[in-house]
């Protein structure tokens, strides 16, 4: 679970104030390359996953109803 603080909601407060959001991200990826290679570089790289997934509740201001 990734969790972020972002600027989202119904009322204005929510908007201009935020709050924490978590998010459950699964991922399926082949993993038979890392396995036998041991190298980090045929791995998952769980820094990036964890960038573009914050990306998108952090860079928009939005209302969740109307």
């Amino acid at each position: 679970m990734l969790t972020f603080y972002a600027f989202h909601g119904v009322s204005k407060s929510e908007r201009e104030l935020g709050q924490q959001y978590e998010i459950d991200v699964v991922l399926y990826v082949e993993t038979e390359k890392a396995g036998r290679s041991d190298n980090l570089e045929d791995t998952v790289n769980y820094a990036e996953v964890f960038d573009i997934v914050e990306d998108k509740p952090r860079s928009t201001k939005s209302r969740t109803s109307n």
